[in-house]
């Protein structure tokens, strides 16, 4: 085989190959973004709750309002609604901080979880999330809460 016939063969496989790599590629659009706790905080008077939210789309993702059900070691659940004016951007992470009343149920989960009654602490949460001049997106989650060591009443 020449010289020429090799080069026409190696261009040929390397752009069967390139070809091969750009095909069948969608867009991602209209999917509810990850949700998790990124972090609470307790105080006197309220639990402060870190939402992250994690737009797995292409596009933007607008959001108008939020409601969340939370439930702490099973007890609760506690709810809130509040209005939102925040864009995601496209695979983009956002943290969003909501006040929740300091309700006894969560609030003790969370003195029990402080004092080293428990090393850990069960969660589940319920969302929903408002779009402008869309229908509503949901999504749910779970995990185990953990004391930030040397920071007493803070958790993630």
């Amino acid at each position: 085989m020449n010289t020429a016939t090799t080069r026409l063969a190696t261009l040929a496989l390397i752009a069967l190959i390139a070809a091969g790599c750009t095909g069948n590629v969608r867009e991602v659009v209209g999917k509810a973004p990850l949700v998790g706790i990124d972090g609470v905080q307790r105080s006197d008077s309220e639990i402060a709750l870190e939402i992250a939210l994690r737009n797995v789309n292409d596009r933007p993702l607008t959001l108008s309002g939020i409601a969340v059900e939370l439930s702490l070691d099973e007890r609760g659940p506690v709810r809130i609604r509040q209005d939102l004016s925040l864009s995601i951007a496209p695979r983009g992470r956002e943290v969003i901080t909501l006040s929740l009343p300091a309700e006894r149920a969560p609030w003790e989960a969370l003195e029990s979880l402080s004092d080293g009654q428990h090393n850990r602490l069960p969660w589940q949460m319920s969302l929903q999330l408002f779009r402008p001049g869309e229908s509503p997106m949901s999504a749910e989650t779970e995990g185990w809460l953990h004391p930030v060591p040397g920071q007493r009443d803070r958790f993630r």
